[in-house]
């Protein structure tokens, strides 16, 4: 199962990543989604942000440098204060991230990421896409993502989603099966 998150750096896109998170941390085999974060800047002439993300994405940061920059974002701190306290915190080399900035390394995965916003019509930031075409667009509630993804749950293991003692069990044969057909999925596609 997959959840695209299609996010601009606002006030919007955070709360959403909020709310997200509490939802997804709280739901049952959350393990069996993969989330990927995908840039859809307004304004293509001011991607530095964005830039900044792909930067701690390709050097395999974890998903709380992506948290922190957005949050750090509609606190409108200064670009150089926040390179400064994120480089501290996450232990990167500031130069070279500016390097980076300054030589637009990640301006072509910003674009290409624009582009594939635009062919899956998504027309709104902050906008989550699930697997089996499931789609929460705009500032929504816990409840609507929750029930989005139950959804893609639903169809996509074919059992009802449950919490609770009292649910259908999933043996470990069966998860097993599950992640053997997702890993040779990933080897061929």
């Amino acid at each position: 199962m997959r959840v695209d998150f299609w996010f601009d750096f606002n006030s919007e896109s955070f709360e959403m990543l909020k709310r997200f998170n509490e939802v997804y941390n709280n739901f049952n085999k959350h393990e069996l989604i993969s989330v990927f974060y995908r840039s859809n800047p307004t304004n293509l002439n001011q991607t530095r942000l964005h830039e900044i993300y792909h930067f701690g994405r390709k050097k395999s940061l974890s998903n709380t440098f992506f948290y922190d920059l957005l949050k750090q974002s509609t606190e409108y701190l200064d670009a150089s204060v926040m390179i400064f306290e994120l480089a501290k915190k996450y232990k990167f080399n500031q130069q070279e991230l500016v390097d980076a900035l300054n030589n637009k390394t990640y301006q072509k995965i910003i674009f290409n990421q624009k582009e594939h916003a635009y062919l899956n019509k998504i027309q709104e930031t902050p906008t989550l896409t699930f697997s089996h075409g499931f789609r929460v667009a705009g500032l929504n509630s816990n409840d609507v993502i929750k029930e989005a993804m139950i959804k893609m749950y639903e169809a996509e293991l074919g059992i009802e989603y449950c919490e609770g003692e009292n649910c259908e069990r999933w043996c470990d044969m069966h998860l097993f099966l599950y992640y053997l057909h997702n890993t040779f999925l990933l080897w061929y596609t």
